[in-house]
């Protein structure tokens, strides 16, 4: 729950961006990693679980951010955190709510639905970044990214977890 903690600190403007970030803006998104880490490590009890947020975006071989001590030993935690934050990504619209609301009229559908364009007022869904992937087509990128962004025994323990129990996509 505490992975992203570090986004406090960067704009909402960068944060809710629909369009390509500028490399000052991506820059302040890399940044968040460690500026979670400093947050949490303030509070004793959360002592042990810095270096989970600090390397949650380090990839198994060693590219991404931030950098590490120069050893590239990623807590396996982080590693787990990494698999399941970029799964989450990848089949989530990263609407902040469960309940879709339109940021301009407030409409609600009562059915559950989650249009990209409201039916009441025409606008378009602020924070809808792109269309969520399948549960296939993540499985594939998780596949796909094993043993270079992903630590291979945490995919395959995923994988394994989601045969043997499912998964509910947008759960709400």
């Amino acid at each position: 729950l505490l992975h992203d903690i570090g986004k406090i600190g960067v704009s909402e403007q960068i944060l809710d961006k629909t369009g390509k970030l500028e490399p000052e803006e991506w820059e302040r998104i890399k940044a968040h990693p460690v500026a979670g880490a400093e947050i949490i490590s303030h509070l004793d009890f959360l002592d042990s679980i810095v270096d989970w947020i600090r390397y949650h975006h380090k990839w198994h071989d060693g590219r991404g951010y931030p950098d590490t001590d120069g050893t590239n030993m990623i807590p396996i935690e982080a590693a787990i955190i990494a698999v399941a934050d970029s799964f989450d990504a990848m089949t989530d619209d990263r609407e902040l709510s469960l309940e879709w609301v339109c940021d301009s009229c407030g409409f609600k559908p009562t059915d559950g639905a989650r249009p990209e364009v409201c039916p009441e007022c025409g606008a378009t869904k602020g924070r809808t970044y792109r269309a969520p992937k399948t549960l296939d087509q993540a499985i594939d990128e998780l596949r796909r990214g094993s043993g270079s962004q992903f630590h291979p025994a945490v995919v395959k323990a995923f994988l394994a977890m989601v045969a043997r129990d499912g998964v509910h996509l947008n759960a709400g």
